[in-house]
């Protein structure tokens, strides 16, 4: 086995100033550098005399990186020995303690776009109920959990007892697949649709709820192809949903009406998302009109039922 070179080994790292938490940038060092002279390195340092502290405000300037993967340290104002500590601008009540300022009370949440936020937990919360006030779990109701950095799942761990890590927004996958598309299956529907994918964040070991392709679009688009992502959780009983991925290709207008951040309240809408299932990004629905039944008939066999629901959509969108 290759013996890894930890000499080299680079640490992820989150550097945030203390005057302005707006001001974040991810960044990598190495990993038996000092934090101060990483941050001189990268050229990050204010001007003047500094200091690096972690989320509770003790000094780390002379920890190595190694100790600190994936966390996000403080650049600020040098501390001096004996004084009052760090010193904010205006816009911090005279008096403060450095325990109590807000910025060293987050935990951060990496979503499924990998967009990372700052949060502050309100007492009692669990990591999972922290990040639902706080607005970042899909707005399609998708099932999430919360995982560690070793991928276990603490969504019922107490916020406040986490401050200072990072935690990442899993889609919860249950066993068995929950009715999506057998994987080992896939290969069916490749045969006419060679670029099919499952998506990942709605994949298990076995099965997936959602697929991407792409097929000829006759001219309709710059790139000259459709490509698109259907959601089908419940595929071998239940109505898919087709979203565009590629709108902002399109030249031609298609017959079909391709709705826009929203899905109208008529029946063959049902279970459509105004997101991109999983995530937060407005999609782009397709109207598929009232193809249910005709799903129906053909059994509750989930490939033949996605085989012909996505002939139907490249009908509709070619039209």
């Amino acid at each position: 086995m290759k013996k890894m070179n930890m000499k080299n080994e680079m640490i992820p790292l989150t550097v945030a100033n203390t005057l302005d938490q707006s001001q974040k940038q991810r960044v990598e060092v190495p990993r038996n550098a000092s934090l101060k002279q990483a941050i001189e390195d990268l050229k990050l340092a204010p001007k003047g005399q500094f200091d690096i502290y972690d989320a509770t405000g003790s000094v780390i300037s002379n920890s190595n990186a190694a100790a600190h993967r994936d966390s996000t340290i403080y650049v600020g104002v040098a501390k001096v020995a004996g004084g009052a500590g760090i010193e904010f601008d205006d816009d911090w009540d005279d008096g403060i303690d450095i325990d109590d300022i807000p910025m060293m009370s987050c935990l951060t949440f990496v979503t499924l776009d990998l967009v990372r936020h700052k949060v502050v937990p309100q007492p009692g919360e669990t990591l999972l109920e922290a990040a639902k006030s706080h607005l970042l779990l899909p707005k399609d109701g998708t099932p999430m959990k919360i995982c560690d950095d070793e991928h276990m799942d603490v969504s019922k761990d107490r916020a406040k007892d986490m401050i200072g890590r990072t935690f990442s927004l899993v889609r919860n996958n249950f066993p068995g697949g929950a009715g999506g598309l057998p994987r080992q299956r896939l290969v069916e529907l490749k045969v006419e649709y060679p670029s099919l994918r499952p998506v990942r964040i709605h994949t298990n070991a076995t099965h997936t709820d959602m697929i991407s392709l792409q097929f000829p679009s006759n001219g309709k688009t710059s790139n000259g192809f459709w490509q698109i992502a259907i959601h089908c959780p419940n595929a071998s009983s239940g109505l898919p949903h087709t979203y565009v991925m590629n709108t902002e290709k399109i030249t031609s207008r298609p017959s079909v009406s391709i709705y826009n951040g929203s899905v109208p309240s008529i029946s063959y809408g049902t279970g459509g998302s105004s997101t991109i299932p999983g995530t937060n990004k407005p999609s782009h629905w397709v109207c598929h009109g009232n193809i249910l039944p005709h799903l129906d008939n053909l059994g509750n066999d989930p490939i033949r039922r996605i085989g012909a629901y996505i002939n139907h959509i490249q009908n509709l969108l070619n039209a």
